[in-house]
């Protein structure tokens, strides 16, 4: 079986490998590109005042990526770090902050199938739990994004500062990706798709059709989607998606659920 790996390219190949372990084809053709920042001087300005902050929330491994890659100094002592899920935690731990010896919040059960919700919502109540009545917090992400966790915090009197460490874009459709992926419309055969986030998957649906047409987005529609977000499962089955297989966190679970599929 053929499984379409839709992460940005340096989280990708990693699972790729593992994937192409377990006895399945990967295919890689990203739905998100991640590029650096325009201008850093915001992200820097941000990062040489860390320890004005309470806590300093990181909204993917890319945002953890792109601005510790520009922090030249060790991290503060006492400022708290908020992450959304398990591959957010390894690219801390990538940079040298574990637990520990840097208090770092992550939702509770974010490693289990049992506890899919690892988002804003769910990181917003471990926030509670530390933070201080018109607390100071840094959001670090990339352009536009979900802006449920700023406002919500806000709400709340805390003072928030957003910082972009990174750019989303659309990719470009890799040639041999897109002969493949005809050759599986016009023959009717299924695959096996991972899609990370809601962006992606809007953004997934548009390179389908520049491949195959319309014919291509209802195959789409046919394959099995895997998602470890329960929100993106909602998306996607609102979008006409007919078979929405919720991993949890973790390439070992994305894995898991592929070989569920093939049973």
């Amino acid at each position: 079986m053929k499984v379409i790996i839709t992460r940005p390219l340096a989280q990708a190949q990693a699972l790729a490998a593992r994937v192409e372990r377990a006895g399945y084809e990967a295919l890689i053709q990203p739905a998100i590109a991640i590029s650096p920042v325009l201008d850093g001087a915001p992200l820097d300005a941000a990062l040489a005042r860390l320890e004005s902050f309470q806590l300093v929330v990181f909204v993917s491994p890319n945002a953890v990526a792109g601005a510790l890659a520009r922090l030249q100094r060790p991290w503060p002592a006492g400022v708290a770090i908020g992450v959304m899920g398990p591959g957010s935690v390894a690219a801390l731990a990538a940079h040298g902050l574990t637990a520990p010896d840097c208090h770092i919040l992550v939702p509770p059960g974010a490693t289990e199938v049992e506890q899919p919700r690892f988002d804003s919502e769910a990181l917003f109540d471990q926030i509670q739990t530390i933070l201080p009545p018109g607390g100071r917090v840094l959001i670090i992400k990339g352009n536009g994004g979900r802006p449920w966790l700023a406002q919500r915090l806000a709400s709340i009197g805390c003072q928030v500062e957003l910082a972009e460490s990174y750019r989303r874009e659309k990719p470009r459709v890799e040639a041999a990706v897109a002969d493949i992926v005809r050759q599986l419309v016009a023959a009717r055969q299924p695959a096996s798709v991972l899609v990370t986030s809601s962006e992606g998957l809007d953004n997934l649906q548009e390179l389908i059709v520049g491949m195959a047409g319309a014919a291509g987005l209802d195959w789409l529609r046919a394959c099995a989607l895997l998602v470890p977000h329960a929100r993106i499962a909602e998306n996607a089955t609102a979008a006409g998606f007919q078979r929405v297989v919720l991993t949890g966190p973790g390439d070992e679970n994305i894995v898991r659920a592929l070989e569920s599929e093939g049973q």
